[in-house]
């Protein structure tokens, strides 16, 4: 706490309560000077009195809540110098020296802001989990509605998966037909080979035994058929000849 927060409280005080009605014992109250009489505040502060003002400026840097459980350190010295102090300054150090009057209202002030920063934080956290909830309670709507969804893929997948397997059967079957062709294939040309010479000897074979023959097939045909023509002339005769008996 600095200088300035000495002046706030001397403020407060001075608009709150008079230093005489604020404290429930005697506080001597100033005189105040009449005009052209000089004022006791202009005489000259000694060194020690510097020490002791600098030791109160140091020990109202402390927190308030200290304040208000011990002013001696503030007020000893300064019943000591006040004579001898600016009109200012004691206005400024008489609420602080007997500020352990005010103990019971800023530590319950005190406790009153912690627990609305404890209240906010509270309910900061409150609103925080309501909107985790809402939005879990999305999330879990939308879960149920993808229900069906979900089915119907799973069904599309394990049809998918059975036509898959078919497939696979079909190609393993047709894999294991052209491996079998593959190992047997050593096999069947040389049997095919076999069967190429087999033949070539059959064909030298039977060329050996072509010979040639006279004339020509057509006039070979040509002659069958003019002896046909002759057995058919005769066998039409004699049945014509029984027909008419």
């Amino acid at each position: 706490m600095n200088f300035l927060r000495t002046h706030q409280f001397s403020k407060f005080y001075q608009e709150q309560d008079s230093p005489t009605s604020l404290f429930s014992f005697s506080v001597d109250a100033d005189p105040t000077p009449d005009a052209g009489q000089e004022s006791p505040t202009s005489t000259f502060l000694s060194d020690e009195d510097k020490v002791q003002l600098q030791s109160i400026l140091d020990y109202l840097q402390q927190d308030i809540l200290l304040l208000v459980k011990d002013a001696e350190p503030i007020r000893n010295p300064f019943k000591h110098m006040r004579d001898r102090l600016p009109d200012e300054v004691i206005e400024a150090l008489v609420p602080m020296a007997y500020i352990e009057s005010r103990e019971i209202q800023v530590t319950r002030a005190k406790e009153r802001l912690d627990n609305r920063s404890k209240q906010a934080n509270l309910e900061a956290q409150r609103d925080h989990h309501k909107v985790e909830v809402e939005n879990i309670k999305g999330r879990i709507n939308t879960l149920n509605n993808s229900r069906p969804l979900i089915i119907a893929e799973i069904d599309r997948m394990k049809t998918r998966r059975a036509e898959l397997l078919k497939e696979v059967q079909e190609l393993t079957h047709s894999i294991s037909i052209e491996e079998k062709k593959l190992e047997d294939l050593p096999s069947v040309i040389w049997q095919m080979e076999e069967d190429k010479l087999n033949h070539a000897r059959q064909a030298i074979n039977f060329h050996k035994q072509l010979r040639r023959i006279p004339g020509s097939a057509d006039a070979d045909q040509a002659e069958i058929d003019k002896a046909d023509a002759l057995l058919l002339r005769a066998i039409n005769a004699i049945q014509q000849l029984l027909g008419s008996l």
